[in-house]
């Protein structure tokens, strides 16, 4: 069974082939990255439909997406110029998700 999954980020999209151009401007490693057309791991040959480069809220993904965003905006708070000159390049942006399975009652 699939476990429930929510959490929220900031994402760097469509940078190219090299997500290390992100890192760069950033300042920061990113809490994953990859490249488009690169192989989904445990996924039969599917392939990424897009760079990303992600930097994870640091909250617990247990918490609410509500927690989870309080908790990332101070760390961005401190990248603030960065941010604003990625943003300029690439497109950017504060994401969230939700994955809820066959039990959940909204």
């Amino acid at each position: 069974m699939n476990r429930d999954e929510a959490g929220v980020y900031f994402g760097v999209f469509d940078f190219g082939d090299d997500p290390s151009v992100v890192t760069k401007i950033m300042g920061v490693k990113p809490s994953r990255s990859w490249i488009k057309g690169e192989p989904i791991p445990d996924k039969h040959r599917v392939v990424r439909s897009h760079s990303r480069w992600e930097l994870k809220s640091p909250a617990d993904s247990s918490l609410t997406l509500e927690d989870q965003l309080h908790a990332l905006l101070p760390l961005l708070e401190n990248y603030k110029t960065q941010i604003h000159e990625v943003s300029e390049k690439f497109e950017a942006g504060i994401c969230c998700y939700a994955y809820y399975h066959e039990d959940f009652t909204p």
